[in-house]
């Protein structure tokens, strides 16, 4: 009895008159004697093609397409997977510098928040300390202290260092100079460049 692969669900119902009896069966096909119902060719394995008379006896194989595709998508899934292997072990070295790195940047983060932390109390205490301080100012001095401070980036009084305004950072004349510093001690003084109160 010749055996031959059948085409499809179409071509074997077209062809042959099957035998519902499987004589055989595999993982992807099954195996069956059926009729030829009309005369036709078929393809052989060599390439070749053999007359099949009306009915002539064969035996057909039946194969499953949806288990050989299941079986192909398998195959190729499995040919990806070995794609991807070689890169997996550079993919796991990347992650560990990228945790390493987030670890760095969390514990840089941590003493950044724990010097802020000190800073700002340092700076309420200051604030506690300038506030205790101002209340012994005079309030008309004190008044000008602070406009000179919020229209001079903050500094609103300056050491004179010999005829040198440390707030402007200019040297005044020797005549303002000589003035400023022959002013009683009680007189408030002011640069005569920035107008910045003078620390003598």
């Amino acid at each position: 009895m010749p055996f031959f692969s059948s085409g499809s669900k179409d071509s074997l119902k077209k062809f042959y008159d099957k035998d519902p009896k499987v004589l055989g069966s595999g993982n992807f096909a099954k195996v069956y004697k059926a009729t030829v119902k009309n005369d036709h060719e078929v393809k052989k394995p060599d390439g070749t093609f053999e007359k099949l008379p009306k009915g002539m006896l064969v035996a057909i194989k039946d194969i499953d397409k949806a288990k050989v595709e299941d079986m192909n998508d398998i195959t190729r899934e499995i040919e990806v997977m070995e794609q991807i292997e070689p890169h997996r072990a550079a993919l796991d070295v990347i992650e560990e510098r990228i945790a390493g790195i987030e670890s760095t940047l969390a514990d840089a983060a941590e003493r950044r928040d724990a010097a802020l932390a000190v800073v700002d109390a340092e700076l309420a205490v200051d604030e506690a300390h300038r506030v205790e301080l101002a209340e012994a100012v005079d309030p008309g001095l004190l008044a000008t202290y602070e406009e000179l401070r919020a229209r001079l980036g903050g500094v609103g009084a300056a050491v004179l260092d010999g005829r040198r305004c440390m707030g402007c950072h200019i040297e005044l004349p020797s005549a303002d100079a000589q003035v400023i510093r022959g002013a009683p001690e009680s007189d408030v003084v002011t640069c005569t460049e920035c107008g910045r109160i003078l620390i003598r």
